[in-house]
This record gives C-alpha cells, sequence and structure tokens, in this order.
C-alpha cells in the first residue's frame, strides 16, 4: 500500500512538474534559481527522479530545460532549480547523500558533481559520449555510468575525480544497476 501511494506521489509530482515554467535559461554553472517567473516560458521536460532515504526532498532531472528541480513532496512543488551545462540524462544520490550525481550529454559526455543540499557544482568528470544511467556503488567509491552511443560502461574513481576503466558493453546501454553488496553491477 506504501509503495501504491509513493508511486502516486510522485506521478502526481512528475505532472505537475511537466507544465511548471522556469525563470531564465540555463547558464554554465549550476547554482540556485528562484522558482519560475511568467515572462520567459520554458518547459522542463522532467524524466526522472531520485529521493532521499527520509522521503522529504526529490531531485527531479528536468532535460529540455537543462535542469535539477528540488521538490518538496510534502509542499507538493518545486523549491529550488540547479542549471546544469549540459543537457542532464541520469541521476544519482551517493549513499551518504552528500552529493547528487548529474549525468550530461555534452560533445564530451560528463558527470556533474553537485554537492548537497545547496545544489553547487564542484566538479565535472569527462566520461564517455551520451552519459546517462548512473550509479554508485554502496560503498561511495566508484560511480558506473553508461556511454550509450560508445557502447561502454565508464567506471569512474569518485575519491580521484576520475573515469579510470570502461567495460564493453554489447550495444547501448541507458541503465545500471549495483547489488547491495557491490559486487555485480
Amino acid at each position: 500500500m506504501r509503495v501504491k501511494i509513493a508511486l502516486c506521489i510522485i506521478s502526481s509530482l512528475l505532472a505537475l512538474l511537466t507544465f511548471w515554467r522556469t525563470s531564465s535559461a540555463p547558464s554554465a554553472d549550476a547554482q540556485p534559481q528562484n522558482p519560475p517567473q511568467q515572462n520567459q516560458p520554458q518547459y522542463l521536460g522532467p524524466t526522472k527522479l531520485a529521493a532521499t532515504k527520509d522521503g522529504k526532498t526529490l531531485y527531479v532531472l528536468c532535460e529540455d530545460s537543462k535542469q535539477v528541480a528540488v521538490v518538496d513532496p510534502g509542499a507538493g512543488k518545486p523549491t529550488a532549480f540547479w542549471s546544469l551545462p549540459g543537457q542532464p540524462t541520469g541521476l544519482c544520490l551517493s549513499p551518504d547523500q552528500n552529493r547528487l550525481y548529474v549525468t550530461c550529454a555534452k560533445p564530451q559526455g560528463a558527470v556533474c558533481v553537485l554537492e548537497l543540499p545547496g545544489g553547487k557544482l564542484v566538479q565535472e568528470i569527462p566520461v564517455g559520449y551520451w552519459a546517462c544511467g548512473p550509479s554508485v556503488s554502496p560503498d561511495g567509491a566508484k560511480l558506473y555510468v553508461c556511454n550509450r552511443f560508445q557502447n561502454s560502461i565508464s567506471v569512474v574513481d569518485l575519491a580521484a575525480g576520475k573515469e579510470v576503466a570502461r567495460i564493453p558493453a554489447v550495444r547501448e546501454p541507458i541503465a545500471s544497476a549495483i547489488t547491495p553488496d557491490g559486487k555485480t553491477l
């Protein structure tokens, strides 16, 4: 029952964000913005989300506006928008929930590391073309990123802040997941 209620809330919030408009074009830095104004309409294009463990905050990926919307599910509306330097394609939270990893499909794919709770862009890590589907290891040491059109998965050492390996994939990987013990991708 709780799962059905949670899915209903998430679906409602995504529907709400579909019609929400932002205040300005995205900038090169991921900086918090005020909620949208009516003078410069732009569709958000919400596609993916990550929820905090306590369920009090949702981070919603907005592909069309190149932003992450921070949503308070209790209030049912966004509380902040963070602009990104490229089209976002995926997101995941670090196990300690102090960082949000957002993949961006730029000419050279990248992982944007946002510090939480403020959303400050603290690092951009180059990875493969059309980066998407990130997942972080349970210990928070590694991030795995699908490189859709390069048929590979980047392995990112988060302490070093760089890609350390590429795993070949059969064809166009778009999503990844790691077992709770961290042994299987």
